[in-house]
């Protein structure tokens, strides 16, 4: 699959803010069960 640079620029960040939302997901999870 050839993606233009734009393009795959565009889903590095998606997927960088998917990770960030997931660790955000997860330290909430963490926290309420101390």
């Amino acid at each position: 699959m050839n993606l233009s640079k734009g393009s795959s620029l565009f889903i590095q960040k998606l997927f960088f803010i998917m990770q960030k939302n997931y660790a955000v997901k997860t330290l909430s999870l963490y926290l309420k069960h101390l």
